[in-house]
């Protein structure tokens, strides 16, 4: 009413399960409320189909990536690189020369699977010297710690890590591992891990498969198969290893890409849109609007 013009973010997605008859009901109320903008500001390619689904004109669905502070968390990597903070934390995780940390990120609770990945991780450890570090807590922290212990994982658990101290975990690790189910709309741990120069393998059922996962960034698995996560896992290992420097430029590439300076030129090109659209209105534009 006022000519100002109404933008939606968010990071649904269509793969999240939900009974039929939910579905069935919510169809038409969402699809009145997502076309009755000017325009969505989307933050992937998984979150943009969810609204093509919702009637959505393509024409008013911007472009603007989900981020994360990717200069800081870049910086405070590679600060724990050279200042040797990440030594201590292998020595801290009892660590040998020889273990190369495969890592999780994430509340202990059924919708991370942080138990996939405790059993991938004692798949691989029969033929490798790749060490589990779990970080985070939940109520499933003792179950996958005595499941580790059942299957002779190793797994390490840091518990809480504030997230000040997460670059260094980042730094540390040859890859992050994100199992998540379809509740996952995103999965930031995935740009934190890129930004400090880790690539990763994730679930695709995370929202952010679609788009940070490229052939040399990582791999994408499908979710619950613990088989192939594993052979995922052995994949981006022996990609490190054979390919440092494409590794390297890619994952630096696909962070900045999805980085906080991307996503505030995206965000500032989609309202100069929705001022030059509002401008050619036949309703009076507010000052705060024009200025």
């Amino acid at each position: 009413r006022q000519g100002l013009p109404v933008f939606l973010r968010g990071d649904s997605q269509r793969a999240t399960d939900r009974p039929l008859i939910t579905r069935a009901l919510k169809y038409p109320l969402y699809r009145a409320l997502l076309t009755s903008v000017d325009g969505h500001l989307a933050v992937g390619q998984s979150n943009r189909q969810y609204l093509e689904h919702y009637g959505v004109n393509p024409r008013r669905i911007w472009f603007v990536p989900h981020c994360v502070d990717d200069r800081w968390f870049a910086q405070r990597a590679d600060a724990a690189r050279s200042s040797g903070a990440v030594g201590e934390l292998r020595r801290h995780l009892r660590l040998d020369d020889e273990e190369r940390v495969v890592l999780f990120v994430g509340r202990l609770v059924d919708q991370k699977r942080a138990l996939d990945f405790v059993e991938a991780i004692g798949a691989v450890r029969r033929t490798e010297r790749l060490a589990g570090v779990v970080v985070g807590s939940g109520p499933l922290a003792g179950a996958l710690e005595a499941r580790s212990r059942e299957l002779g994982a190793g797994v390490r658990f840091a518990g809480f890590v504030n997230q000040s101290a997460l670059p260094a975990y980042y730094a540390a690790a040859r890859l992050l591992v994100l199992p998540s189910d379809s509740r996952e709309t995103w999965g930031l741990v995935a740009n934190e891990a890129l930004s400090c120069g880790t690539p990763i393998v994730v679930s695709d059922h995370a929202g952010c498969a679609a788009d940070l996962v490229t052939s040399h960034t990582g791999r994408a698995y499908p979710c619950g198969n613990v088989g192939t996560l594993a052979s995922a896992i052995l994949e981006v290992d022996h990609l490190r290893r054979a390919a440092p420097a494409e590794v390297s430029t890619a994952v630096e590439t696909v962070s900045r890409r999805y980085g906080v300076e991307a996503a505030a030129d995206a965000a500032a090109a989609a309202l100069e849109a929705a001022v030059t659209r509002a401008s050619r209105s036949t309703l009076p534009m507010p000052q705060s609007i024009r200025s």
